[in-house]
Formats: structure tokens, C-alpha cells, sequence
């Protein structure tokens, strides 16, 4: 399997949202079931307004092989929270993308983003079970989160601190950010 993977030649981008890009990560939020963590629905208005925050930044992760370009993929939303924690709110990848490694690569790049070029303490996540989510129910426990506390509905908030922080080997895939 690594092997293959490697042979990919996949290369992922991970960039801040611009209002250009609303109507596809819209698209995303309302048909993504599989690896969607909370499977929350945000409408276009919601997008926009998480976009103009500055307690809020709105990530698109888009990427390619060496057969082409699989587009915009993936998105994540993410809340800052009293300036100690980032809030990962939404963390969703088109089933398309699904076992590459393309989820990992994206969660190093917000490992990095918050927890070494920020003073933020922690990274939390919430898993929010459905029955067509269950691809995604140990995502935050395979990067390293610990439970943190869980509700009698199944759903997990999990949490990652700063002193905790590990990468996943993902190395098959190039990460680019713009």
C-alpha cells in the first residue's frame, strides 16, 4: 500500500477561504457524510460570515495526482477560542479523497498552523456519531487527541495540547500552503 501511495505523487494545498470560493464549499458541507466529523450544514450566509471573522478562519484543501486533479476536497472550520484554544468546529474530506492519507496531511498542517506557530495551549475536535460517519469515528484518536468528555448521544470532544503534539507520517503526500 505504500508503495502505490507513494506513487501517487499526491500533492495536497491548504489555503484560507475566499468568498470566490462559497459556493463549493457549501457543496461540500451539504453532501458530505463519510468523513464529515460533526456533519453540521452551514449555509452560503454562514460561510460568509465565518470568512469576514477574525475569530474564525475557513480553510479549502484541494489536491492532485499524477492523474489529475481531484479539486477542492476538503474543508475545515476553525474557531479561535479566548486566544487558548482552537476549536476545530468542522473537519470534512470528499469521499473521493478518502484513504490516501490526504486527512492527515491536512490535520499536520493545522498542528502546525495552531499549536507551533501560535502561543494557542491546545487543539480541541468534536466527533458528532451518525450513521454514515463512522469512517471518521477514531480520526482525532489516531492524531492524537485525547477524550476529553462524552455525551450520552456518542459524541466525543476530544482535545490535543501544545506539549502533545505528534505528526502523522504522511509522507507520500506534499503538502503545499498558500
Amino acid at each position: 500500500m505504500g508503495s502505490y501511495l507513494h506513487s501517487l505523487e499526491t500533492v495536497v494545498n491548504v489555503f484560507r477561504a475566499q468568498r470566490a470560493h462559497i459556493a463549493r464549499i457549501h457543496q461540500l458541507f451539504a453532501k458530505t457524510n463519510q468523513f464529515n466529523l460533526t456533519t453540521k450544514r452551514y449555509s452560503g450566509a454562514d460561510l460568509e460570515a465565518f470568512i469576514e471573522r477574525d475569530d474564525c478562519h475557513l480553510y479549502l484543501a484541494s489536491a492532485r495526482d499524477r492523474f489529475g486533479d481531484l479539486g477542492n476536497i476538503g474543508v475545515c472550520l476553525v474557531h479561535i477560542q479566548d486566544h487558548h484554544a482552537a476549536l476545530i468546529d468542522s473537519f470534512l474530506l470528499s469521499c473521493r479523497a478518502m484513504g490516501r492519507g490526504i486527512e492527515a496531511a491536512i490535520m499536520n498542517y493545522l498542528k502546525r498552523e495552531y499549536l507551533q506557530r501560535t502561543s494557542l495551549s491546545a487543539m480541541e475536535g468534536l466527533y458528532i456519531p451518525t450513521k454514515k460517519n463512522v469512517p471518521a469515528k477514531t480520526f482525532y484518536a489516531s492524531e492524537g487527541f485525547q477524550v476529553a468528555q462524552t455525551s450520552p448521544t456518542g459524541a466525543i470532544r476530544y482535545v490535543l495540547s501544545r506539549d502533545a503534539v505528534a505528526f502523522s507520517p504522511c509522507d507520500w503526500i506534499t503538502l503545499e500552503e498558500s
